[in-house]
């Protein structure tokens, strides 16, 4: 019915979201914006070494991260 009309929409649109970790250095502070409007930002911590950053973000986006270098070494799909 409905609620599994519903269910299934909400499972199909978590999946099209992945989570990432990542630590971006303050020059690259724009990938922050975009992963605002991309995604949600579960976490982020303001750091000496740059920003830590946990997020859900489209495959679009974190394929750009993947592309930058950005993601941590543990992040491949």
């Amino acid at each position: 019915g409905l609620e599994d009309l519903i269910a299934a929409i909400g499972h199909l649109a978590a999946e099209s979201f992945v989570p990432v970790s990542l630590l971006l250095p303050y020059a690259k502070t724009g990938w922050i914006s975009r992963m605002e409007q991309q995604g949600k930002i579960d976490r982020i911590d303001y750091r000496e070494d740059g920003i830590a950053v946990e997020a859900h973000v489209r495959v679009a986006l974190y394929r750009a991260l993947q592309q930058e270098k950005l993601l941590q070494s543990s992040e491949k799909r």
